[in-house]
């Protein structure tokens, strides 16, 4: 059996053909030819006519990328050649459709620009933030409104690495708080990677560590637990070690009699 495109084979001895990452370049006549022991043929021929737009390329991660700098990805596609209908291109993030920010731009190419109705459509991080990593981005494009024919890239997957910051306070500095009561200070931290956080008392004594959130208890608080406290995070981005600080000041008040079995939580 030999199968021809255009009166060219493109396979010998096998009954079936199988085209992947269909474009445009596959639209035509498909004929299949078959010859017998002694020289006798038989044709059939089908054409093929591609429906859609394809993907050609996008970009292939995971990608390891640093916080504040510059980075995109791209997706190119091909729209069908006859195509009556205008071409959709969405980009999606973490499965939901994702617009232009104050920190990303998409932006895609004229596709009666090129011949071949090539579209190259793109999003710019300007710059990559917290916020980008561990996202998955995956581009899709349609003819018209027919969802149903969409096609989709895989996902592209960025990992994003960040200097450590602090979560929002739930108590601020200065903390007050009572003779004999208990008071828990607590740092929560976010970073990639995570956080190494230590809180230190007032003479620079690690009282515990943890990654990356760290709390520490006093029971039956008494005057000499008064002073300027911090919480430490530190991790490394591309060899260098990231270190934040946040300090908090902790007064004791009321008279050596009070006692008051309340507890108080600082973070």
């Amino acid at each position: 059996a030999v199968l021809t495109v255009g009166g060219g084979p493109v396979a010998l001895n096998v009954p079936t053909i199988t085209l992947t990452d269909i474009t445009n370049e596959a639209n035509g006549l498909y004929t299949c030819t078959v010859t017998d022991f002694i020289n006798q043929t038989a044709t059939t021929s089908a054409v093929l006519t591609v429906g859609g737009p394809a993907i050609l390329d996008f970009s292939r991660g995971p990608f390891t990328l640093i916080e504040n700098n510059t980075f995109s990805i791209y997706c190119v596609i091909q729209n069908q050649i006859d195509a009556l209908e205008p071409l959709t291109i969405r980009w999606f993030r973490m499965g939901y459709f994702l617009n232009d920010t104050n920190t990303i731009t998409i932006t895609s190419t004229n596709e009666n620009d090129d011949n071949d109705r090539i579209v190259n459509s793109t999003i710019l991080f300007n710059p990559l933030v917290p916020s980008d990593n561990h996202h998955q981005y995956k581009c899709e494009a349609y003819i018209g409104n027919r969802l149903f024919d969409a096609v989709r890239s895989d996902f592209i997957n960025l990992d994003v690495r960040y200097a450590p910051f602090f979560g929002h306070p739930l108590i601020f500095s200065p903390v007050r708080i009572n003779l004999s009561e208990t008071l828990i200070l607590g740092c929560i931290t976010y970073g990639n990677p995570d956080p190494d956080v230590r809180i230190e008392d007032p003479d620079g004594v690690v009282l515990k560590d943890s990654n990356p959130t760290v709390y520490y208890t006093f029971e039956n608080v008494t005057y000499d637990r008064a002073g300027n406290y911090r919480c430490i995070a530190n991790n490394t981005i591309d060899s260098i070690k990231e270190i934040r600080v946040r300090p908090f000041e902790v007064i004791i008040q009321g008279r050596p009699d009070m006692v008051n079995a309340s507890t108080v939580r600082f973070e």
